[in-house]
């Protein structure tokens, strides 16, 4: 239908719709979306400009095969969303199955009698920010672990800030062969 758009968009308009299927040139566009992508300018908010959108260069067999390709490839997606929702669902089934055998296993050994208070197994203590002010705080002397840094199964991803001998001077280092648990926000229990 007709349509209003903004200045952020950019609008392809076929001058005959008989020669250009839009489906095709949908089809096209995510297959370049990556060389857009990289022609993006702009200090805060990046774009593409008109005269480099009309630069581009696209294929353009008869309209009979245009619409062939767009079958082709409307068909393979479809196979792809399939194969998605099927991992998803596989995904789901299987942490279903692991939490269940985690539930055995530990329900198991509860019964056992064989069970302590975890601090006397031992020592438990939160974390600490040295002040974020000072800048002479941060460096990549010693990682700085933080809930972001948590993967969703669990593990760790630390790639980001680090602190300074200073920083960690102010800081509680968690020795090596630690277990840690985030015990606060949306990821709470990683």
């Amino acid at each position: 239908m007709p349509t209003a758009i903004n200045q952020d968009l950019r609008g392809v308009l076929p001058k005959s719709p008989e020669n250009l299927s839009v489906h095709y040139l949908y089809r096209w566009f995510q297959n370049v979306a990556d060389q857009i992508l990289a022609a993006g300018r702009g200090a805060t908010v990046q774009g593409v400009t008109l005269p480099f959108l009309k630069s581009l260069r696209i294929p353009v067999p008869p309209l009979p095969e245009q619409q062939r390709i767009v079958g082709i490839l409307d068909e393979a997606f479809e196979g792809i969303a399939k194969a998605k929702a099927n991992a998803e669902r596989n995904l789901v089934n299987a942490k279903e199955l692991f939490e269940c055998e985690l539930e055995r296993i530990f329900g198991e050994l509860e019964e056992t009698g064989n069970s302590y208070r975890l601090g006397d197994l031992g020592k438990t203590q939160t974390g600490s920010t040295p002040k974020t002010n000072d800048p002479s705080n941060f460096g990549r002397d010693i990682p700085f672990v933080k809930p972001a840094d948590f993967s969703t199964d669990g593990t760790i991803e630390y790639e980001k800030d680090g602190l300074s001998t200073k920083g960690a001077g102010q800081s509680r280092i968690i020795p090596q062969n630690s277990a840690l648990m985030v015990c606060i926000g949306a990821t709470i229990g990683k």
